[in-house]
């Protein structure tokens, strides 16, 4: 009886100890990929016209050296390499004009924000041109390509 008292005893004494429960954690690494294709759009719909006012015959343009600003927004970190105009000269009414591409000026976009590019095109429209009226009024039109 001693012995099953015991053994009875010793029963009730491991039902009351709880064993620890088994905490643990684990972990898996993994990789998160992309493939950026950078790109450049342009920043402005419609640039102003370079706009050389009233000419008169004989004389000169009523805005010596009228500008526009084209602006391109880029990738973050992806610059232009190359810029050029489709043409550089051009003629309305029988005027003659040429343009010129000024230097890139660029502001960076904080982060998630695109980098804008933009380029002064300046016209130049020689004085003591006679004119045609009977030429195209224009208005004529222009590209501004980039490349990067």
């Amino acid at each position: 009886m001693k012995k099953l008292s015991l053994l009875a005893s010793a029963a009730l004494i491991a039902l009351s100890v709880s064993i620890p429960a088994q905490a643990a954690t684990v972990g898996q690494a993994f990789n998160v990929t992309a493939t950026l294709v950078t790109a450049c759009l342009s920043n402005n719909a419609t640039p102003t016209a370079v706009d050389f006012g009233a000419y008169t015959s004989f004389g000169s343009a009523a805005v010596a050296a009228p500008t526009t600003t084209i602006s391109f927004k880029c990738t973050k970190n992806v610059a232009p390499t190359a810029v050029s105009l489709n043409s550089t000269t051009g003629s309305i009414k029988g005027l003659n004009y040429s343009l010129a591409i000024g230097a890139i000026s660029t502001v960076a976009g904080a982060t998630g924000a695109a980098d804008v590019h933009s380029y002064v095109v300046t016209g130049t429209m020689a004085a003591g041109q006679v004119g045609d009226n009977t030429a195209a009024a224009g208005p004529v039109v222009h590209t501004l390509t980039i490349t990067y």
